[in-house]
């Protein structure tokens, strides 16, 4: 909603009456807005951490215990350091797909001449729907669901590792074609309330 107010309603006036590009008005809001989404993300996961460490303590479960059956888990998927960086890497730059998905789509709903809020909904929704697609036929045409189903001693990690590697890679250039998309609009046309 501050995206959308402070550049596409009243608001907006001021915002680009400020001496500075609209490349820099877009790159502090998503600056932003990343930063307390990535935020949003270490708090959910701190809280989760501190959560199980409760019902480990209720259910008297030993750390030892805990870390013995998760080296087994990762020794019996083969899953190292590149596994883990993957998935860290993946959060990062989904963080930053989703903010720059949603400011995509309020920039698009911005250019409709009336209902801008129902505008940036549909483009949204369009959005989602074109990644489910493009995500199953990814997973369809990489073979990933004839992997599942064969026998996976040893390629698990490896599977996984690609497929995060290669997730991560696609939102990353939708990330860089919603930004340059969001800049070349509001450069153009702005519809201001």
């Amino acid at each position: 909603m501050r995206y959308y107010r402070n550049l596409y309603t009243s608001e907006g006036y001021l915002t680009f009456t400020l001496p500075v590009t609209t490349n820099s008005i877009i790159n502090a809001k998503v600056i932003s807005g990343f930063t307390w989404t990535l935020l949003s993300v270490i708090s959910t996961g701190i809280s989760i951490i501190i959560t199980l460490t409760g019902f480990l303590g209720i259910a008297d479960i030993e750390y030892g215990e805990l870390y013995e059956l998760a080296s087994d888990f990762l020794s019996i998927f083969d899953a190292g350091p590149s596994l883990i960086f993957s998935i860290i890497f993946l959060g990062i730059v989904s963080s930053l797909y989703n903010v720059l998905s949603l400011y995509f789509s309020v920039t698009v709903g911005q250019l409709w001449e009336k209902h801008k809020i129902l505008g940036a909904v549909l483009c949204y929704i369009g959005i989602y729907i074109l990644n489910v697609i493009i995500g199953q036929a990814g997973m369809f045409l990489s073979g990933f669901y004839m992997a599942m189903e064969s026998d996976l001693d040893n390629a698990f990690a490896s599977l996984y590792t690609g497929m995060l590697n290669r997730t991560a890679l696609i939102s990353a250039l939708l990330s860089i074609v919603f930004y340059t998309a969001c800049i070349m609009i509001t450069k153009r046309k702005i519809n201001l309330d």
